[in-house]
């Protein structure tokens, strides 16, 4: 269980890390780092305690939901208006959505509830605090900001964090 916890929290830590070299290049490792970590987060907790129930009735009107989701975007492709590519981008994450769904069912009804919660709230307190640092730096020491570990500054004298967007830091602040 303990694998299960690091993995949670640093799903949520190591993405707020990654400095943004350029704009597209960061939102597709960011983003790429998150679904990989929140991946290996999941199939930490789905084996964690494989004994448990998944609530299938309770989670009957989202199963639906994705299922008619699914079912749009295969119908979008088969009358050619959605090429094949995106169609299986969606049905891949769809399938997750699916998996997240089902091992996070379990987890909630299951004695591992209040230990995966708490590796969440930890990775936020974590995330959160490196962020507040980071934004520290680039509001009274922009001088020691390098560009590769800690961002430079967005113009305007916002802090940003790594986060490239003054909103994002204020929302992982939030959390």
């Amino acid at each position: 269980m303990r694998f299960a916890q690091v993995t949670t929290a640093a799903a949520v830590v190591v993405p707020t890390l990654i400095v943004h070299w350029v704009t597209m290049g960061y939102a597709v490792f960011a983003q790429t780092v998150a679904v990989t970590l929140w991946g290996v987060a999941v199939g930490a907790w789905a084996v964690v305690d494989p004994h448990s129930a998944v609530p299938w009735r309770r989670n009957a009107p989202l199963l639906a939901a994705l299922g008619l989701l699914a079912l749009g975007s295969t119908a979008s492709w088969i009358s050619l208006a959605t090429p094949l590519g995106p169609t299986v981008c969606m049905l891949g994450v769809l399938s997750a959505a699916f998996l997240v769904l089902v091992t996070a069912s379990r987890i909630a009804g299951g004695p591992q509830r209040d230990a995966a919660f708490s590796s969440l709230l930890w990775g936020c307190v974590i995330a959160g605090a490196w962020g507040a640092a980071v934004a520290a730096i680039q509001v009274f020491r922009p001088e020691w900001t390098d560009g590769f570990w800690l961002a430079h500054p967005v113009p305007g004298g916002r802090p940003s964090a790594n986060l490239n967007q003054p909103n994002h830091l204020g929302l992982l602040l939030t959390w």
